[in-house]
């Protein structure tokens, strides 16, 4: 959970490293618990059926934690995309073993609502 400063707490930052869902929105929920401004840098969305979760961290240290705390858990992370400026894609399909393979950049128009994902304002 977010302190009173908008920052993850140091119990959360080590469940996002080392949780292990049944199902990968259980992980999901817990990294939005977690995540500085949801409603701006949080989203779940489809392409191509496939599920895909955007995080855009703003430049906020405690977002930028919670990225490195998704990375060191190997159970989750697939990292489809990530860009200058704090912009990351992760499958959540793939989580589950159902997909394989990548996606291109350009599947994914107006990542950020303020530089279209290029980490340019």
């Amino acid at each position: 959970m977010l302190d009173d400063d908008g920052y993850p707490d140091t119990e959360s930052l080590n469940r996002l490293e080392t949780f292990q869902p049944d199902d990968v929105m259980e992980y999901v929920k817990l990294i939005e618990e977690n995540w500085w401004a949801p409603d701006w840098g949080f989203k779940i969305f489809k392409i191509k059926g496939r599920d895909f979760l955007s995080l855009h961290t703003a430049g906020w240290s405690g977002n930028e934690e919670v990225i490195r705390a998704i990375k060191k858990n190997l159970f989750v992370y697939r990292l489809q995309i990530e860009r200058i400026g704090g912009h990351y894609l992760f499958e959540l399909e793939y989580l589950k073993g159902d997909k394989e393979g990548n996606v291109s950049f350009k599947d994914f128009p107006d990542l950020c609502p303020h530089c279209n994902g290029w980490g340019l304002i």
